[in-house]
């Protein structure tokens, strides 16, 4: 068990704390066993700093991970191991405040809040993922700091992300709280948003990152049984004329049919009458 107190490093190596394969660490009281570096890293070398690094399956409660004094992320997981997260407070960071890579199989995180928004993105993004469960966590986003989502995902099969709240300033309003975003293969299947309490954010599916964003398949997502206020959910999707990330044009037709099974209602939306429920934006096919 790590006491209370402010634990701070000063090690001059890639991240402050890295733990390895089949870690439990636990904090004394999630307010006041505190993790974060001393000062600011510098150097080239220092670029994917953050204040944990996980190499494997790692379990961590009750504990602050604070990245104010980081390059990059609070909390870096690459894998090949699972994820669990219970009762921990995320906080800061200069680019995403916590990030579980392309080689993490699995995740649950629950009962986590995150707070002090990274200065430049998301709160949470998570890359490939097969099962995950992220339920119970306050994703507060009011210091109104960066432009990011409280939640992205990249692909991701066998997921749910249910009963969260997710808070945003009204100046973040046309920003994504949940961001189902199609980065990689396999793309989505099985993923269900249920029973969350989302202000001045919407849910995103879909968007025009590169071409092969619009050829991965997003199938069987559930959006249903949330509370939207002066919020919304978008389906992105090519049109006419559109270019990729890169400047290239995207060929007509390019991704028809992508977007399958998808289950909208019931949902109860607190909106402004400007603000329809749902927006759908090129994504003719759904």
């Amino acid at each position: 068990m790590i006491p209370s107190g402010v634990h701070t490093f000063t090690t001059t190596l890639q991240s402050a704390l890295t733990w390895g394969e089949n870690v439990a660490v636990v904090g004394q009281d999630r307010d006041t066993t505190i993790l974060q570096a001393q000062a600011p890293f510098a150097g080239a070398a220092q670029q994917n700093s953050s204040v944990v690094n996980i190499n494997s399956s790692v379990k961590l409660s009750n504990l602050t991970i604070d990245g104010a004094y980081v390059v990059q992320n609070a909390l870096t997981a690459f894998g090949p191991g699972s994820v669990h997260l219970e009762n921990c407070r995320l906080m800061r960071g200069n680019r995403i405040t916590s990030v579980f890579g392309r080689f993490v199989p699995t995740f649950l995180v629950r009962n986590c809040i995150y707070t002090g928004a990274s200065n430049g993105a998301d709160q949470q993004a998570i890359a490939s993922i097969n099962g995950g469960l992220f339920e119970g966590n306050l994703l507060d986003r009011r210091d109104g700091q960066g432009a990011g989502s409280s939640l992205t995902f990249g692909n991701g099969t066998n997921i749910t992300v249910r009963n969260n709240t997710m808070i945003r300033p009204a100046s973040m309003s046309q920003g994504a709280a949940i961001s189902l975003e199609p980065h990689a293969e396999p793309g989505y299947d099985n993923f269900e948003i249920t029973g969350n309490n989302i202000t001045n954010g919407h849910v995103k599916i879909g968007g025009g990152f590169t071409q092969l964003s619009f050829q991965l398949p997003m199938r069987n997502i559930r959006v249903v049984n949330n509370t939207f206020n002066n919020a919304q959910i978008w389906i992105l999707g090519p049109r006419a004329g559109s270019l990729d990330l890169a400047g290239q044009p995207i060929p007509v037709g390019l991704g028809v049919n992508m977007i399958t099974n998808l289950t909208l209602q019931p949902n109860t939306f607190n909106n402004p009458p400007a603000k329809p429920p749902i927006a759908r934006d090129g994504m003719l096919s759904v």
